[in-house]
């Protein structure tokens, strides 16, 4: 078991070097395309995820990972960093990953409807209204991307104001 656990310790820590290479980059278009590619990427299971009859159980999981991934990066940067980990994690790290936590919570909750509505159709409960969940599902997908535009910008600006500071 504790050889199990010291895989997961060194994967989770080689997944966030490789985040805070990606996302602590001087780059912007670089910062903007990890950032927005990981936000869509989960966005796109959960769509996927709606549009199946058995997907309810997996759209559970996404905001589990979703703080998964928060848990992870912030205890990294706290422990290779200290206190400027600290500092990094409240102003460059969290206002972005809090409002794209709260954006997955949300379109976990509309995929988790529509599988279920999806499920109920399955099992012959309602007849033609298949047709009908994607159109449904494809505006608030669309609108959460956008929006998380919002937090990509600020986390853009931040970097750009107070990466230099974190990484002397």
């Amino acid at each position: 078991l504790q050889c199990g656990s010291s895989m997961l310790s060194k994967y989770l820590t080689l997944f966030a070097g490789q985040y805070q290479n990606i996302i602590f980059t001087t780059n912007a278009f670089s910062c903007f395309r990890g950032l927005f590619l990981s936000f869509f990427l989960m966005l796109t299971l959960l769509f996927i995820f709606s549009l199946c009859s058995i997907g309810a159980p997996f759209i559970l999981l996404m905001p589990f990972v979703k703080g998964l991934e928060i848990g992870v990066f912030t205890s990294y940067l706290y422990q290779t960093m200290h206190l400027k980990g600290l500092f990094a994690n409240i102003l460059l790290l969290w206002p972005h990953q809090v409002v794209s936590a709260g954006i997955v919570i949300g379109f976990s909750l509309i995929s988790l409807r529509s599988a279920r509505q999806l499920f109920q159709i399955t099992l012959g409960g309602a007849q033609g209204k298949e047709s009908a969940l994607i159109p449904i599902l494809l505006r608030p997908y669309l609108v959460c991307c956008g929006i998380n535009l919002i937090p990509i910008g600020y986390e853009l600006l931040a970097n750009f104001l107070f990466l230099p500071v974190f990484l002397k």
